[in-house]
């Protein structure tokens, strides 16, 4: 008898796995400028219901009382000095006497001349833009007035109050006057992470390797 070698079979060796080649990301930083400013009013005045045609822009106080008579008052600041955007805006006012009730801000027009203006020829005061907390004697007080502030030449407030006890603030004439403490543009540098490029995947496979297997055929009579 002889022994008949068997055909190689063949068989598939698995696949090296993919292999992940990350690419890191860049990093780019984007700046941009900004800035921070104190504005002082260039005009403020305060009115007064029971002497409807008396001017007060000289006086040392800006005043509001809610009754028996009407008491507000007018601040204008010029913003031509700041730029878009507007990141934070504070009007801090000092309060020369107390309230539990606090003040209003409200808007209005620009139609008041500090020098001129009086309860009858004054502008109604416009949408309330925030109100204040309890004011306490002697101290500075603020309010977060960003909504209302843009960049321009004239921005106009009006000071009033629901408060029936009139309360008194330092005016520009003052030692004490109002201030609007304006941050703009971008308030820090900023960093972002640009990737250059993704990871990829890549899959290789190795070809099949061809194994023999020597399989003995039964012998045969010869």
């Amino acid at each position: 008898p002889t022994d008949t070698p068997a055909s190689p079979t063949a068989t598939d060796t698995p696949a090296v796995p993919p292999t992940e080649t990350p690419i890191p990301p860049t990093l780019t930083p984007t700046v941009a400028t900004g800035g921070q400013i104190t504005l002082l009013p260039v005009a403020d005045a305060y009115v007064n219901q029971a002497n409807g045609a008396m001017n007060y822009g000289a006086a040392t106080t800006l005043r509001t009382d809610a009754a028996p008579s009407v008491l507000r008052s007018y601040l204008r600041f010029d913003t031509s000095s700041i730029s878009e955007p507007i990141i934070s805006a504070t009007l801090r006012l000092y309060a020369n006497t107390g309230s539990n009730i606090g003040y209003r801000i409200q808007s209005t027009t620009g139609d008041w001349s500090e020098l001129s203006v009086n309860y009858n020829n004054s502008p109604a005061p416009g949408t309330l833009i925030v109100s204040s907390s309890t004011v306490s004697a002697n101290t500075w007080t603020s309010v977060d007035v960003t909504s209302y502030v843009t960049a321009g030449s004239g921005l106009n407030f009006a000071l009033t109050s629901l408060d029936s006890t009139a309360i008194s603030y330092g005016s520009r004439e003052s030692v004490n006057a109002p201030q609007l403490f304006v941050v703009y543009g971008v308030a820090a540098p900023t960093a972002t992470y640009t990737p250059s490029a993704t990871a990829t995947a890549t899959n290789t496979p190795e070809p099949p390797t061809a194994t023999a297997t020597n399989t003995p055929e039964p012998p045969t009579a010869t």
